[in-house]
């Protein structure tokens, strides 16, 4: 009983304001309009009886000095005309029918007086005054005491509400009653400051204060938290009651918005999806918890259509979608709420559709492109997803109906509208993952024992139920392709961008769908009906390509030619790539590469480059998907499944770099062409993985002829990558060959020098001239100094060919060594090192300084010159610190004998060579 009668209470309070406030608005507004229609027909009654030469003779400067004083009178603010009598108006009339009605002549000769051009005056304009900067005071006066005042009124009727309760003054109903009646007269003070006088009078000087605003969302916020109270604290109100009342204030918010500004929105829309969360009950609803989430977010979706309010759009959009994600876990499976999510999900998109996105739509042909709404996609994009989490629910046919309605919804705004024209392309991308998550019904063809097992022992799938899944995904991607087709056709060549669109629409998501349910029905193995589905829409997209460049522009070339080539070429190789298996998918990924390049050649379109970098990078996924390529890779060098699985990628994308090289450079050039250095040295790689290993690319372990080839490999391909740069240019190449180089250094230091040295690893090194030692150290030694000789010829920076020298005489000085140490020690180097073999290392690094300084004094290069002696003071310090303490017997004298000799060599070598002495005069 105490439900109804605070119920009844409410409502005799709501009802008479909500109609006072009502009928305030509309005599309000029939006051303005009748005095806005008394101004028209007063200014039409006196200005066709009023001839040109009245006007001619007219004091402007006597009415525009009377708007200046008015205009600059302080605090005085010009009020509205009164509504003039109609006898007046008659009178007035009467006056000026005696008025001469000037001849047709008079007017073109006042007409031509006119045209002459007008003589300005030479007084300099007068420069605005500055606007003054507001104070602090001005601040706080203005802005901050009426927010933070609004805050302390709502807070206020909190802790007031608290007192009484503590006190214990008023029961329970006569606190709800005050609340509400606070509530109201919160928002009657706000409406009447906003529409009364002193609002026109004081407010209007204060733009930056909403005082009518702040009251009024303090009065919805002490109404929404009033219900809410009859309901979860008194109980006065059942779950339903206070459902829909709650759900009333929130909407009511909303709508408010229209007057007080966005955030008044804001803070509805949180009243509304906050308010499920505040009423509990028993029997859970599904469908009245869908119907009320779809009120709230139409109401957010109107006003925000009404005033342009793409942030109280977005504040509404965000909670609807995670009230949908979730709204199937917030109740039990007996109510059945997939259902009312569907309807939900759909019903959201459609609010999108129609109050955000819609605008203007024309079923004829578009004459030209807009600006894209970017906006409107993404609000698109995000309402499909959720329509997406609806057809996962397994609700049969509901299911299917939502997606259709859907994926039209899309066609049917991207087809009215060039500014979302690509939401064709939503509608393929939402088609392919429904086809990605449909339930296949395994276990009831387990169950039916009609099995056709899959190579993965999983899928079970009875024919009927195949049949029924590639049929109705099948229809759906032969709609999409029509429609994008026709939709490319109709908007060439006018409307360039869309119809590239609807191009790009036409193969992708047919293309995808074919893939994905060539994965579901035959777990990616090989399957010529699939191919031949592939094949099916190539040659649809060769016709297409015929068609659309009969109708293309000769000035620009077209997007939707491009669009269809690309989508040709795709078709083509996606059927390969499911007819043919391991290597040969590769192969038919790979080669789309200089073909879409190829294409770009006859239409540079720029998307292509983007269509050839994105190629690239699902051929760079196959290659870290299967490194191995195939599973059988024999032990013949270069020529295995290898030189197909990574040279064909590597020279189709060398292939494509060289085709962009005359584009703007930019991101997508910048992909193609480290696309192109990572193939190559890819390609290289492998094929020394391969040899080293023995046919073994997927070893766990680095071998030393392996490490030393990949250095040499790194080096080859700097130089070649700063050879391609210079002649090619990008923004790419330069830095990739300076990498590359790095890397080169790196893997010699730590590869060679420690985590491969076969006196750190102990492994054997086989023959001593040209075993392991000679690939590991000689071969990169070798190819370092090629190279740093070739940058020397070619101009490189001094510091590039020093660096490049050192890493080779580095690398040579470590093979001689460890050859001394080979030629002792036989093919395990870690033993201990006799006496000769000391006495070995001494001389041979003697030899090295040597021959370092005789190229030296050959090049004329002083560096190489310190070089030597670099080397020859370390052989010194070795001979005087190691061989006198360890080395014995004729092998430390011939150290030091030999020491000795080359020291008094070099000597006389710098004393005769490089600087030689004046011979004394005769007779000194």
């Amino acid at each position: 009983m105490d439900e109804w009668i605070v119920l009844a209470v409410l409502l005799v309070i709501g009802v008479p304001i909500a109609a006072i406030v009502a009928l305030v608005m509309v005599l309000g507004a029939r006051g303005r309009i009748a005095r806005l229609e008394a101004d028209v027909a007063m200014l039409k009654h006196f200005l066709a009886k009023v001839p040109i030469e009245a006007l001619a003779e007219a004091r402007p400067e006597t009415a525009g000095a009377a708007v200046d004083a008015a205009a600059t009178a302080p605090g005085k603010i010009p009020e509205t005309p009164p509504i003039p009598d109609p006898a007046a108006i008659a009178a007035r009339e009467a006056a000026t029918d005696d008025i001469a009605t000037p001849t047709p002549e008079a007017i073109a000769a006042r007409a031509g007086e006119h045209d002459a051009a007008p003589e300005f005056a030479d007084a300099p304009i007068a420069a605005p005054s500055p606007i003054a900067a507001k104070s602090l005071e001005e601040r706080i006066g203005t802005r901050w005491a009426v927010w933070v005042g609004g805050l302390a009124l709502a807070l206020g009727l909190v802790f007031l509400v608290q007192y009484s309760i503590e006190e214990g003054y008023f029961g329970p109903a006569a606190r709800v009653v005050f609340g509400a009646l606070f509530s109201a007269a919160a928002i009657a003070a706000g409406e009447w400051m906003r529409r009364g006088e002193r609002a026109a009078g004081f407010l209007a000087r204060v733009p930056a204060a909403p005082i009518p605003a702040i009251l009024t969302a303090a009065g919805a916020a002490g109404l929404f938290a009033t219900v809410w109270a009859s309901h979860a604290v008194y109980g006065f109100l059942g779950s339903g009651t206070g459902f829909v009342m709650l759900g009333l204030v929130a909407v009511a918010t909303i709508v408010a918005a229209l007057l007080h500004g966005p955030w008044f929105g804001v803070l509805g829309i949180l009243a509304g999806y906050v308010t499920p969360m505040l009423v509990e009950s028993t029997t859970p609803n599904p469908d009245a918890l869908a119907g009320f989430l779809l009120v709230v977010t139409v109401a957010a979706f109107a006003v925000a259509r009404v005033r342009r309010w793409r942030g109280v759009a977005t504040a509404a959009l965000v909670p609807a979608l995670g009230w949908g994600a979730g709204f199937v876990d917030l109740f039990p499976p007996a109510t059945l709420p997939e259902i009312d999510l569907a309807i939900y999900a759909l019903g959201v998109f459609a609010a999108t559709a129609g109050l955000l996105v819609w605008s203007d739509g024309r079923l004829a042909a578009p004459e030209g492109d807009r600006r894209l709404d970017r906006f409107g996609l993404a609000a698109l994009a995000a309402t499909s997803l959720l329509v997406l989490v609806a057809y996962d629910g397994d609700v049969g046919t509901l299911g299917s109906v939502v997606l259709i309605a859907t994926l039209g919804g899309l066609v049917g705004l991207a087809w009215t509208m060039p500014a979302v024209a690509p939401a064709v392309v939503i509608a393929g991308s939402v088609a392919v993952i429904a086809v990605v998550i449909q339930d296949l019904d395994v276990f009831r063809s387990l169950v039916d024992d009609t099995l056709a097992i899959g190579t993965d022992g999983l899928v079970a799938l009875r024919p009927k139920v195949v049949a029924s899944f590639l049929g109705f995904h099948g229809a759906i991607a032969a709609a999409l392709t029509a429609i994008g087709l026709l939709g490319a056709l109709r908007a060439t060549p006018q409307a360039d961008r869309t119809a590239g669109w609807f191009a790009l629409s036409a193969w992708s998501a047919p293309l995808m769908a074919v893939v994905v349910a060539w994965g579901r029905v035959s777990g990616f193995e090989g399957n010529l009906g699939f191919a031949a589905a592939a094949i099916g829409v190539a040659f649809v997209q060769v016709a297409a390509t015929v068609r659309l460049v009969a109708k293309e522009s000769a000035e620009a070339p077209s997007r939707a030619v491009a669009a269809a080539a690309v989508g040709a070429i795709a078709g083509l190789g996606t059927a390969a790539a499911i007819a043919l298996d391991h290597a040969a998918l590769t192969v038919a990924l790979a080669l789309m590469i200089p073909a879409i390049a190829w294409v770009h050649g006859l239409r540079p379109v720029p998307a292509l480059k983007a269509a050839t970098a994105i190629v690239g990078l699902v051929v760079l996924g196959r290659l870290a998907w299967d490194p191995a390529i195939t599973a059988d890779l024999g032990t013949t060098p270069i020529f295995n499944a290898l030189l197909l699985g990574y040279g064909v990628p590597a020279l189709g994308m060398g292939f494509a770099a060289w085709r962009f090289r005359s584009e703007p450079s930019d991101v997508w050039r910048a992909v193609i062409e480290g696309l192109a250095v990572i193939f190559a040295g890819l390609f290289v790689l492998a094929e020394i993985r391969h040899v080293a290993h023995g046919g073994r690319v997927l070893a766990p372990d680095v071998t030393l002829v392996e490490t030393g080839l990949d250095v040499a490999t790194a080096l080859v391909l700097s130089a070649g990558v700063r050879r391609a740069a210079a002649v090619i240019g990008g923004r790419v190449l330069a830095p990739a060959a300076a990498v590359l180089g790095w890397l080169a250094a790196i893997g010699a230091v730590l590869g060679l020098g420690i985590a491969t040295n076969p006196i750190v690893t102990g492994r054997p090194v086989g023959a001593t001239l040209f075993g392991s030692l000679f690939f590991g150290y000689g071969v990169p030694a070798l190819v370092a100094a090629a190279t740093a000789r070739g940058a020397r010829r070619a101009g490189r920076a001094p510091a590039i060919v020093a660096a490049t020298a050192a890493l080779a005489y580095g690398l040579g000085f470590a093979w001689a060594t460890l050859v001394v140490r080979r030629i002792f020690q036989g093919e395990i180097l870690t033993h201990g090192a006799s006496d000769a073999e000391m006495w070995a290392y001494s001389a041979t690094w003697l030899a090295f300084g040597v021959a370092t300084l005789a190229v030296g004094i050959k090049v004329g290069s002083k560096p190489v010159r310190l070089l030597s002696g670099v080397v020859v003071t370390a052989t010194a310090c070795k001979v005087f610190l190691l061989d006198l303490a360890d080395v014995g017997g004729i092998w430390r004298a011939g150290s030091f004998l030999g020491l000795g000799l080359v020291l008094i060599g070099i000597a006389l070598v710098y004393q005769r060579i490089l600087f030689p002495t004046e011979p004394p005069p005769d007779g000194a």
